[in-house]
């Protein structure tokens, strides 16, 4: 990953998401991922007392693949069980911002806008892969 700090660039090469347990490969690689924000954006969205909008002029996703996996035809999927695992996560995070800053509301201690002006999304391959029923 690269990180031009003055101008707000960032850039990755070779991200992998991994699978959860019992599923095979990873969830998703990205060859390419980049973007370019507002270093002025990025702070201003974490201060209470600016709006909580970040503003990323561009954004591009390069040679992107996703493999949807499922153990069967009525099972769970490795995508179903990442978001599981993320939305408990963030639960427990939860919790503790609660119990530091009773005055605000969830949405108030988490809630950040994001703004793009250019999306770019090329060379994208998803597959989708079913397992029989044991």
């Amino acid at each position: 990953a690269t990180l031009h700090s003055l101008q707000g660039d960032v850039s990755m090469t070779a991200l992998n998401v991994a699978n959860p347990p019992g599923y095979p490969g990873a969830f998703a690689t990205m060859n390419g991922f980049a973007f370019d924000l507002s270093l002025l954006s990025l702070l201003k969205s974490h201060l209470p007392l600016f709006n909580q909008l970040l503003h990323i002029r561009n954004m591009t996703v390069d040679n992107c693949r996703v493999a949807l996996k499922m153990k069967s035809p009525v099972g769970t999927s490795n995508a179903e069980e990442i978001l599981n695992h993320l939305n408990n996560a963030t639960a427990r995070i939860d919790q503790e911002l609660h119990k530091q800053h009773k005055s605000k509301t969830l949405a108030d201690k988490l809630e950040v806008k994001v703004e793009v002006n250019d999306f770019l999304m090329r060379n994208v391959t998803a597959s989708f892969e079913v397992h029989p029923m044991p």
